[in-house]
């Protein structure tokens, strides 16, 4: 069966040496400014009613910020890619929250704020310590208090906030000074402008982590540049006057500027052109050494191949640096960090990276050491059949899971959590998880849903011309049961050389990837909106799948989403085959596929399917295939 891999991540958000995928295409700042101060709702005295600041934790947050007034009247806005956002609040009655829902890197966050009539024309930022404060001035989770019906914020006073932010930064003075904050004594955590660059107030974000209980009424502070029981402080949100000072006391200060340091030289070398994948000078900032460096299976000169290829779109590419852990924290020699890769439409990509100094005490990036890369997405997948019958399911998608390591012999993965089978299943058939196998079984080739345990190159796997081989539809009960940032383990195996016996398996690397956002119910999906093929038609589809020739596939995005992928999958006697790259702009509306191979003699056409796959800001995939039969 001649089988082309769908597309994988690398594709998806990083091009694949060839189209940039734009996952935010249509995220923009909004501008405004204003001042002075108004009550009530409507305008005021010809007061400009709008508030800026910055979403961020950690990095800026990609996604929206809602604000809520005191009526209970919703508005919402993009997030810039500087985390930047801007609301005009004229015809909403203060006092007002703000949620800020989004994700930095491959994890989602929703936090957020409150703001005043006293706040028009000023900033008021959305952080994970801004949370605290609205949460210590409701008395509750600032989440539970958002939700809440009827909706009352008039606790949200600006003495209120002021007391609850005074607090806060008592409890964080040390480490507020510890950081280089600009007048660390006057500083306001809620209303201090501040660009995410990991230096100053971005970087207290960076080291202080945030836990949020609902269940204790708690938030949990920890500093996690420090250790022992000082670094840590559980601030019940009932108790408006409970306080502790976190320890600041031997954080690694040179080495928490030093890795947002090398990261930044690295984004400087591809600010305005492209450098030789040989440069001395990218070459200075990764471990040269011969197991120094590994990103997702490419080795050093296979990481710089990409970054500098001349059609892979890295002139303006950023590198952030959050959530730095270092080893020993008293004299650090190894560290690691949440490294957040944003290609200059905006899209971004999020790993942990592990780093270490070198003989000299100078440290080098080793990339995030996984020997293949792999994901996981919530897809809602709608089908129209050769009749007309429209099906629509949900589920996990596994069509960014790839073996780009061109070393390493994986046979398989097995991938666990929550919707997955919990027994009965597995490479064995007997135990826990979901089989995934590479089809064709070679190096750099995605992995496919398994139909039975693991048998080497005879295990079948889904048909493609339902599910593309790599979807997990689930139930409405189960799919109620998830949360943001669902964890999945990925077990990568190779057999050995013995596909029918499994018991002498090598589990290669295990690695965690996380679900970023939920699935939607099966009422919700039935709402969405998907894009629409308007070209070519049947014939012109026919024509194609018979091989040799391009084709140009159009279609229409609805608004809020934007174009990842187009595909056309032909359907033979001998088995199917796709277009080899299908990866789309965020805003295209048309792309020349690349001709099939030519039919094999006695080979027929007998079907052939044209999707779109498109996408929301959360990050949930919405794909539409459209099948004809032949004749």
């Amino acid at each position: 069966m001649k089988q082309v891999a769908r597309r994988n991540l690398i594709e998806k958000k990083f091009g694949h040496l060839g189209s940039l995928v734009c996952a935010v295409a249509l995220l923009a700042a909004c501008g405004g400014d204003g001042g002075g101060g108004a009550t009530g709702a409507g305008g005021g005295g010809g007061v400009a009613r709008v508030v800026t600041g910055t979403a961020a934790a950690g990095a800026p947050l990609i996604g929206f910020v809602e604000v809520k007034d005191s009526a209970g009247a919703t508005k919402k806005v993009t997030i810039g890619s500087n985390g930047a956002y801007s609301l005009d609040l004229s015809g909403l009655t203060a006092p007002y929250m703000l949620k800020a829902e989004g994700a930095v890197g491959d994890k989602a966050y929703t936090i957020y704020s409150a703001i005043t009539a006293d706040d028009f024309g000023g900033t008021v930022n959305v952080t994970t310590l801004s949370d605290v404060i609205v949460g210590n001035v409701a008395g509750m989770t600032a989440a539970a208090y958002y939700a809440a019906s009827p909706t009352d914020f008039s606790k949200f006073t600006t003495a209120n906030l002021a007391a609850a932010e005074a607090m806060l930064q008592q409890s964080l003075q040390d480490v507020i000074n510890a950081t280089g904050v600009t007048n660390p004594l006057s500083v306001d955590l809620l209303h201090t402008a501040f660009v995410p660059n990991n230096t100053g107030l971005d970087l207290l974000l960076d080291v202080l982590q945030v836990t949020i209980d609902p269940v204790a009424n708690t938030a949990t502070i920890t500093n996690t540049a420090v250790s022992g029981p000082g670094a840590v402080f559980v601030d019940s949100l009932a108790n408006k006057t409970d306080s502790l000072v976190i320890a600041a006391t031997g954080m690694p200060l040179a080495d928490l500027a030093a890795l947002p340091q090398l990261m930044a030289t690295l984004q400087d070398l591809f600010k305005t052109t492209k450098p030789a994948a040989n440069d001395p000078a990218l070459l200075a900032l990764f471990d040269q050494g011969p197991s120094g460096f590994l990103w997702s299976g490419r080795d050093l000169q296979g990481f710089l191949a990409l970054l500098t290829d001349p059609n892979f779109p890295s002139i303006g590419i950023g590198f952030q640096v959050t959530q730095m852990v270092f080893t020993p924290l008293n004299a650090p020699v190894t560290a690691t960090a949440q490294v957040v890769i944003t290609l200059p439409a905006g899209d971004s990509l999020g790993r942990e990276w592990s780093f270490a100094k070198d003989v000299n005490g100078v440290w080098k990036a080793q990339g995030d050491g996984r020997i293949t890369f792999s994901a996981i997405n919530a897809k809602v997948k709608k089908r129209i059949d050769a009749n007309g019958t429209i099906t629509i399911d949900g589920g996990l998608s596994f069509s960014d899971v790839t073996d780009e390591s061109q070393a390493q012999n994986i046979s398989y993965a097995v991938v666990t959590g929550k919707g997955l089978p919990s027994g009965g299943a597995g490479r064995d058939g007997n135990s826990p998880g979901l089989l995934l196998v590479k089809n064709p079984p070679n190096v750099s080739s995605s992995f496919y849903v398994a139909q039975s345990p693991y048998q080497g190159v005879a295990t079948p796997v889904l048909n493609p011309s339902v599910n593309y081989r790599n979807m997990f539809y689930l139930a409405d009960a189960t799919i109620a049961t998830f949360v943001d940032n669902e964890p999945y383990g990925f077990s990568f195996y190779s057999d050995n050389g013995t596909p029918t016996n499994t018991t002498d398996d090598v589990l290669l690397q295990a690695v965690v990837n996380i679900l970023r956002k939920p699935l939607l119910t099966a009422a919700v999906q039935a709402t969405v909106q998907f894009a629409t093929v308007t070209g070519p038609g049947k014939a012109g589809l026919v024509t194609y799948a018979n091989g040799g020739t391009p084709v140009t596939v159009t279609w229409t995005t609805p608004s809020g989403y934007s174009a990842e992928y187009v595909e056309v999958v032909r359907g033979t006697n001998m088995g199917a085959e796709a277009n080899p790259q299908g990866s789309v702009a965020g805003t295209a509306v048309s792309r020349v596929l690349d001709p099939l191979s030519p039919l094999q003699v006695g080979e027929t056409v007998n079907a052939v399917n044209v999707g779109v796959s498109i996408f929301d800001v959360p990050g949930r995939y919405y794909d539409v295939t459209t099948q004809y039969n032949v004749p």
